[in-house]
């Protein structure tokens, strides 16, 4: 079935004496802004106004999501089904590689250690939460004890750790650096 939408939202106003006093010159209502507006052009800037624009935008999703069916039973199950699939043949868990991961950055940070004793190196993203699948990346989050001179030498930890990575890149697979 096709979905009409009258996303239409000003009418011009036919008996401008029922507006509020100091407002009685006003030709155009936003329904949805609920604003009233003097002219034609005020009416044109407020329809491209971004408040205008985001309620419009609202609208239209919930008219689209309200009309749609929900799945059928059939298509759960089918769906259930996929992501068992994708999970047992893809999954980092099932395949052993979790415990490997767990053990990459384990064997790092001791390499960090010993140029950055105040450094610690954990796991996290999806190979923490055991969600990781078997082309997932290994998400390491550098710590770096709060402490004046640190903070200082933030970009050269990184640098120095990056290096470290760098230079065991031979070990793993595609070694990369993405510093937020």
């Amino acid at each position: 079935s096709q979905l009409a939408l009258n996303l239409n939202t000003t009418r011009k106003i036919q008996d401008q004496s029922k507006l509020p006093v100091g407002q009685q010159d006003c030709q155009y209502h936003c329904q949805l802004c609920n604003s009233l507006l003097k002219d034609v052009k005020s009416l044109k800037y407020h329809n491209k106004s971004e408040g205008h624009l985001a309620r419009l935008e609202e609208k239209f999703t919930n008219r689209i999501l309200s009309n749609l069916t929900p799945p059928t039973i059939q298509q759960l199950k089918a769906t259930t089904q996929l992501v068992e699939d994708s999970f047992q043949n893809h999954s980092a868990c099932v395949k052993g590689q979790d415990r490997i991961r767990w053990m990459i950055v384990e064997e790092l940070g001791k390499l960090v250690k010993c140029v950055l004793p105040d450094i610690n190196l954990e796991l996290f993203g999806s190979s923490a939460m055991g969600l990781a699948l078997l082309s997932s990346n290994v998400n390491i989050n550098i710590n770096i004890e709060d402490t004046e001179t640190n903070q200082k030498e933030i970009p050269k930890i990184l640098l120095t750790v990056l290096r470290i990575l760098q230079e065991n890149a031979n070990l793993y697979y595609k070694v990369y650096a993405d510093f937020y």
